[in-house]
């Protein structure tokens, strides 16, 4: 890998935890409308269809416990990366720079949108991207 590419990588562990935890945040979702539906009555005069082995309350709070104790996890690794990350990006002497990598890492943003949030055009964002990454020193 090159310098660059290692700099990336270690910029994006907090955009990848954020990514974990919102997959996991929809299986809570998930988790949650099973649950309703289990505690919600069926008034349907239709056959019902028999499932083998139907999971029940109980079985969808454990699973919804042990995915809260995940995020809880990754929420504790997040908060010590972000930290890590924050500190490489206010050593940065271009603010811009540093406004750049912030969205993009921290922030989750899009090119496109980091553009119309600073009133850049994207191809000057991309281009403060790119020296911001050269510049940074990550540790």
């Amino acid at each position: 890998m090159t310098d660059v590419e290692d700099k990336k990588q270690w910029l994006m562990r907090y955009r990848h935890i954020r990514e974990k935890i919102n997959r996991l945040n929809n299986k809570i979702n998930t988790i949650d409308d099973k649950i309703t539906s289990v505690c919600t009555p069926n008034y349907s005069y239709m056959p019902k269809v028999k499932i083998s082995n139907p999971k029940g309350i109980d079985d969808y709070l454990s699973d919804k416990i042990d995915i809260e104790e995940r995020i809880k996890s990754l929420n504790a690794k997040a908060v010590n990366i972000k930290r890590e990350i924050f500190n490489a990006i206010d050593d940065i002497e271009d603010a811009k720079q540093a406004e750049v990598l912030e969205c993009y890492f921290i922030d989750c943003m899009t090119m496109p949108d980091i553009a119309d949030t600073m009133g850049y055009t994207e191809r000057y964002v991309r281009g403060m991207y790119a020296h911001a990454i050269h510049n940074i020193a990550i540790k």
